[in-house]
């Protein structure tokens, strides 16, 4: 009896080791996130998501089974043995309607093969960032400086803040603003003459965990020509 009960105490203490262990190797080795977009435009909306998953010890991690809240599912394969897998799944363009009805709200669930490597889950609830308002310059405005002052009403409650600013053939800035900011100026790196700019505001919610919720107002603006 003694003897029996000894051995049903190892297995039991097996059994629970490999289960923290699985818990130990999925959250230090796999790193992954959803991200939700929502663009405001001038005269519409549009919605995209974000699917990705990274781990630096990718030859045991041979796939990735992703359920969506419907039951959807996406089986994400390592074919080629790639030193570092790394997956990025996005859906954009899409109205309101298709993005609740193809990415509802609920539990968002990846399982990773083989199993030691466990599973992860996150609850999406569909809560965005304000939408900045941009007050200078306006849409299709022409005739801006090319030392603008870019300037938007005030925001709360949100926890990253980054504007962007691009024209065709000339690379994408980037900057990253504090959440109190209320204008950036450009007196340090002056704009193209007679150029269309696209400028987008973007808020970020996030939980900390890789998984955000961005809104970002876009309008476009033309420079004066010289």
């Amino acid at each position: 009896m003694r003897k029996n009960f000894v051995i049903a105490f190892v297995v039991v203490f097996l059994f629970l080791t490999g289960l923290l262990n699985t818990e130990l190797v999925a959250k230090e080795e796999i790193k992954w996130g959803i991200d939700h977009y929502k663009y405001v435009y001038p005269t519409k909306e549009e919605y995209a998501i974000e699917f990705q998953l990274a781990t630096e010890d990718t030859k045991k991690l041979q796939k990735a089974l992703l359920r969506l809240p419907t039951g959807k599912t996406m089986v994400l394969k390592n074919t080629f043995n790639f030193n570092d897998f790394a997956i990025n799944l996005k859906a954009d363009g899409l109205s309101k309607e298709e993005f609740v009805r193809k990415y509802p709200e609920g539990k968002y669930q990846i399982i990773l093969y083989p199993k030691q490597y466990g599973n992860l889950q996150v609850g999406v609830i569909h809560d965005f960032p304000p939408t900045p308002d941009i007050t200078s310059p306006q849409d299709n405005d022409t005739d801006v400086s090319l030392t603008p002052e870019i300037k938007w009403s005030s925001l709360s409650g949100i926890d990253g803040l980054i504007l962007y600013i691009k024209a065709e053939g000339l690379e994408e800035e980037k900057f990253e603003l504090s959440t109190g900011d209320t204008s950036l100026d450009f007196l340090d790196s002056p704009l193209q003459s007679g150029t269309e700019y696209e400028l987008r505001l973007e808020t970020k919610d996030t939980d900390g965990n890789g998984n955000d919720m961005i809104t970002s107002r876009v309008i476009h603006f033309t420079t004066v020509s010289q």
